[in-house]
């Protein structure tokens, strides 16, 4: 939820990253170097129900991603991420895109 109060003061927007899995492999925090800009198009209020029976409170929220972004550098880990950012250029997107599809495959393969 903090975010999320941090993303209504900075015009409804947010990155959305990734952990970096070497970093949780070393048990430390990281991300990785892309993310993507989002946009907060709705909220609204809604209710939870337990296996017990038991309701709480929640936020249901639609969010729009508009834009991939590069993290430069990160300045906060609590009690959120703040990262300086960057542009990501086509180049870029399309190594990153392929990395990532071939890291997947071999997984579905192993």
């Amino acid at each position: 939820l903090s975010a999320l109060r941090s993303a209504f003061s900075h015009g409804n927007s947010f990155v959305h990253v990734a952990l970096d899995p070497e970093a949780v492999a070393k048990r430390q925090i990281g991300v990785v170097a892309i993310g993507t800009e989002c946009q907060i198009l709705s909220v609204s209020p809604s209710s939870k129900q337990n296996v017990r029976g038991e309701a709480s409170s929640s936020l249901v929220v639609d969010v729009l991603g508009v834009r991939q972004v590069r993290v430069e550098q990160c300045t906060q880990f609590e009690p959120h991420v703040r990262a300086r950012l960057g542009s990501v250029g086509e180049l870029e997107l399309a190594s990153a895109d392929d990395g990532s599809l071939e890291r997947h495959l071999s997984e579905v393969d192993a």
